[in-house]
């Protein structure tokens, strides 16, 4: 996926298993990984406002 001006590109590292288990919650979700972890973060992001 080409980034979008509002864009920026991270690399996280992670343990395997744990990249396993993300892999598994994204597709019960129906999304790409990336695209989880990026409604993961949206996530984190609008409970911490809310405090």
């Amino acid at each position: 996926m080409a980034l979008k001006e509002n864009m920026t590109r991270i690399t996280v590292n992670i343990d395997k298993d744990k990249y396993e288990k993300v892999k598994e919650m994204a597709m019960k979700e129906g999304r790409a990984v990336s695209n989880y972890i990026n409604f993961l973060i949206d996530k984190e992001i609008k409970k911490n406002q809310e405090k």
